[in-house]
């Protein structure tokens, strides 16, 4: 943002945005839920779309990528919730996070490991962390379905407040 207050009227100019009744309420909702009016909420979200846009981190194609995201998404919480299914049954339970194989592969033949040096390099080990980062935004964004927290572009995550 350029740090200017847009206080003078001889400065501004009154800009039309043609938006369905629908989204102009949210915006509405949104300004007011940060202590904005429409105008100023609508400037900030421009000039931090444009900041994103010139650091390569938004283009205008990304509404595509968040919609595939999305079905990505939907399609990993299906597979979870029949994964959660299977795990009733005593011969499928575990974890899908912690694979058999990649542990047995972590715990050697030959000498001991303590817990601590097992979980330092699983921890470690990439296939984990990407079924943990997986797993980590399908709960999270099954969160924000439900209203216990919320995501902001820039900033992350935050609990609403919503837990039991």
């Amino acid at each position: 943002m350029t740090g200017r207050r847009l206080s003078k009227s001889e400065e501004r100019k009154v800009v039309k945005t043609y938006a369905l009744e629908q989204v102009k309420k949210e915006w509405k909702q949104e300004a007011e839920e940060e202590g904005l009016s429409l105008s100023r909420y609508l400037h900030n979200l421009i000039q931090e779309g444009r900041a994103m846009r010139k650091q390569g981190r938004l283009k205008l194609g990304d509404k595509r990528r968040v919609e595939e995201l999305r079905q990505e998404v939907d399609e990993l919480q299906n597979k979870l919730e029949k994964q959660g299914q299977t795990r009733s049954d005593p011969e499928n339970a575990g974890s899908t996070l912690v694979q058999r194989q990649v542990l047995e592969n972590l715990v050697p033949e030959d000498e001991y490991k303590t817990l601590d040096q097992i979980l330092k390099q699983l921890v470690g080990n990439e296939e984990f962390q990407d079924r943990l980062r997986t797993e980590l935004k399908t709960e999270l964004y099954r969160l924000a379905n439900t209203g216990r927290v919320e995501y902001r572009r820039g900033s992350g995550w935050k609990n609403l407040g919503g837990g039991e």
